[in-house]
């Protein structure tokens, strides 16, 4: 009698499943869930460039008020081979790029429903909204070492061609696209002329990238998997933002 394929036995899908990302991505969609959040796993859409049907890993869904709620845009990676290394600067130095990409982004969302330029006089009010954080490092490139797969930009692409879909579909949605990575950070920068090179849990990624629509660069947010929980607490910071920030009121 011929022998089962590995694949087609328990311990072979096992082994299948342990290399993949899934258990990353259940281990994610659980914590989010436990956060109060609502979870959609391998959240499907319509890629426009290619026509093509493609999957999100998960996308959570939290509701700020009647008319209006945050969508998270969710790629997960793991990686036990390599890490991923980002060239960092401070927000204080990119006084153009970054509000471009932190207020772009948003406002067609908040000037609906949010009375903005009351919002934006108020600089403390504004430092309750994660993506505005000064202190937050930017990072500018991600290296990979030599031999890998570039998984960091993959997830990145899955992330900008899933954006426009998205957004299309829920428009009473404010959207943060968000990488969680499983393994290790690391951030690099010169000092005095001198090469620093630290381990980091979170840093905010500046895309270069533009999708047809949008106009400007995207802040993406890249988490470490072990600092999920921390992040999770400054999301909850921008919805408690959102719900006291000053309301536009129906015509």
């Amino acid at each position: 009698m011929s022998k089962k394929p590995s694949e087609v036995t328990i311990e072979g899908m096992k082994k299948i499943i342990l290399k993949s990302g899934y258990l990353l991505e259940i281990d994610v969609a659980d914590a989010l869930r436990k956060n109060g959040w609502s979870v959609f796993s391998q959240y499907p859409y319509m890629d426009q460039k290619t026509g093509k049907v493609r999957l999100l890993d998960i996308l959570a869904m939290k509701r700020v008020s009647k008319r209006f709620g945050v969508s998270l845009l969710i790629e997960c990676k793991k990686a036990t081979r390599h890490g991923w290394a980002f060239s960092s600067v401070g927000k204080s130095k990119m006084e153009v790029q970054v509000p471009l990409a932190r207020l772009d982004y948003l406002v067609g969302k908040l000037q609906e429903f949010i009375d903005l330029p009351a919002v934006l006089e108020d600089v403390d009010r504004i430092d309750g909204f994660h993506p505005m954080k000064v202190e937050t490092r930017v990072g500018t490139s991600c290296c990979i070492p030599p031999g890998h797969k570039d998984d960091f930009h993959e997830a990145v692409l899955q992330l900008l061609n899933s954006i426009r879909s998205v957004r299309d579909r829920m428009v009473t949605q404010m959207t943060f696209p968000i990488i969680v990575f499983d393994g290790p950070m690391w951030e690099f920068y010169r000092d005095a002329g001198e090469l620093k090179v630290k381990e980091i849990e979170y840093l905010q990624y500046l895309s270069a990238m533009l999708n047809e629509g949008m106009k400007g660069p995207i802040l993406i947010d890249i988490v470490r998997f072990p600092f999920l929980p921390d992040f999770l607490n400054l999301v909850d910071s921008s919805v408690q933002w959102l719900r006291k920030a000053p309301k536009k009121r129906k015509k």
